[in-house]
């Protein structure tokens, strides 16, 4: 059945970005809020009925659902028992966290504690876009740390559901899930590590671009500009041959080195500045760590009901 006979709006776009591709469908948009879901993914029947009551009180700007990974061969019947469990477990487990002028820890809730991933969860209002969707367009992949730092920098609340209202499809091209690509073996998974080493670096020197240029300053902002130096050190410590501005500065990896913690995280480090064989072995055993983690995911997607 068509997409216009549902009153859906398809809007063709050859924009790259997914940040561009965002600001593309909100300006297209004629609401107050706007949803965002991949076409990978799927909504609970009621989540957009919650989202509704939520944004009725116009101090909220930003809302944000728990979501379950689900498998993308899941039959159509084990599906739909997965939904009714999840109906049936948000009527038990329902609360929401509502944090005004975010903080480190408001309410006994921190950053690390309110999951801020997956586009598929957020919704916001517009208003919180407003002045920035040039650096948006930039966006390559962390759409949603990029809402979730925009909005904490706009006046107003940010909710936080702990119902499961997104099902995030696992698959073999979905990005969130590139586990599943260290299945095509160590040389795979190290294209596919720098590829995200790569896109983060530049994600995240947009957002915190956008931090730094803000009249509000974030208490307790996990996102330091450490975090670049961090991402360059990952890729540094790849066997692999590092571009010019990815590399890290003696400088940065002095105060770094100083900040670390630990013999054994000092030790780490030191890696960047090994021989390739020796990194290749411990990019090898970073390899083996993932391709572990991944089948641990995968086998406890194989139950319905978790």
């Amino acid at each position: 059945m068509p997409l216009e006979e549902h009153n859906v709006k398809n809007i063709v776009t050859k924009e790259e970005p997914l940040g561009a591709k965002i600001v593309k469908g909100v300006e297209e948009s004629r609401g107050e809020v706007v949803s965002f879901l991949e076409d990978d993914d799927l909504w609970l029947p009621q989540k957009l009925e919650i989202v509704k009551q939520v944004f009725k009180d116009k101090d909220v700007i930003y809302y944000h659902n728990k979501y379950r990974l689900f498998i993308s061969t899941q039959n159509s019947y084990n599906l739909q028992d997965l939904i009714t469990y999840l109906q049936e477990n948000n009527v038990k487990n329902s609360s929401l966290t509502l944090l005004k002028n975010f903080k480190c820890k408001v309410a006994n809730t921190s950053v690390y504690s309110c999951n801020i991933y997956n586009n598929s969860s957020v919704s916001l209002r517009k208003q919180v876009l407003y002045n920035h969707t040039n650096q948006l367009k930039k966006v390559k992949l962390s759409v949603e740390l990029f809402l979730f730092y925009l909005a904490i920098i706009t006046s107003g609340y940010m909710v936080f559901d702990n119902r499961v209202l997104t099902l995030l499809r696992l698959h073999n091209n979905n990005t969130y899930t590139s586990y599943l690509q260290i299945k095509k073996g160590f040389e795979n998974w190290i294209n596919d590590k720098v590829r995200k080493i790569i896109t983060d670096l530049n994600d995240y020197k947009i957002i915190l671009e956008v931090i730094n240029n803000a009249e509000v300053k974030i208490e307790g902002n996990h996102l330091k500009p450490d975090i670049i130096i961090d991402k360059k050190l990952q890729l540094s410590r790849l066997p692999v041959k590092v571009e010019r501005e990815y590399k890290f500065t003696m400088k940065e990896f002095i105060d770094y080195f100083i900040k670390t913690k630990g013999l054994r995280n000092k030790l780490n480090l030191l890696l960047v500045f090994s021989p390739k064989p020796v990194k290749v072995y411990f990019a090898k055993r970073w390899y083996y760590s993932d391709l572990k983690r991944g089948d641990e995911v995968l086998s406890q997607l194989l139950i319905n009901k978790a």
